[in-house]
């Protein structure tokens, strides 16, 4: 069995874009717009990762996901934030300053943005990594 990786404090976040926005429209906004400005706006409270995973989706009709084993209804989101921070404060100084209103209120505005109503996080347990070199 592999060991857990060390985990200091890891949140998982399942981002939504808006309605009528295509995928790459704003994979291409959120990555060229968005990240720089909260990581220039979180400064040293920006986590020590922050990794996002886009699902494959058409860029055509309603933008279906490239869906391996369940159905469309099960991947209603466009993408997976991984963040890790040293600990809950760490996280919680972060997301005061992503979450300020002020912050939000300049986003919300733009099309291209994601739909924060839609958005939903949770707390990382623990972490296991197994690669094909990976001790049994």
């Amino acid at each position: 069995m592999a060991s857990p990786e060390a985990v200091g404090y890891s949140l998982i976040a399942l981002i939504r874009r808006k309605p009528g926005v295509k995928p790459q429209e704003f994979q291409d906004h959120f990555e060229v717009n968005e990240i720089p400005v909260l990581r220039k706006l979180a400064g040293d409270t920006f986590p020590l990762a922050h990794q996002r995973i886009y699902l494959k989706r058409s860029e055509e009709g309603d933008n279906p996901a490239d869906v391996l084993v369940g159905g469309q209804e099960d991947f209603p989101f466009d993408a997976v934030v991984l963040m890790e921070f040293e600990d809950k404060a760490h996280a919680d100084r972060f997301f005061n300053l992503a979450h300020a209103e002020d912050h939000i209120r300049s986003f919300e505005v733009h099309p291209l943005m994601p739909d924060r109503s839609k958005s939903r996080g949770v707390v990382v347990s623990k972490k296991y990594i197994t690669t094909p070199t990976s001790a049994l």
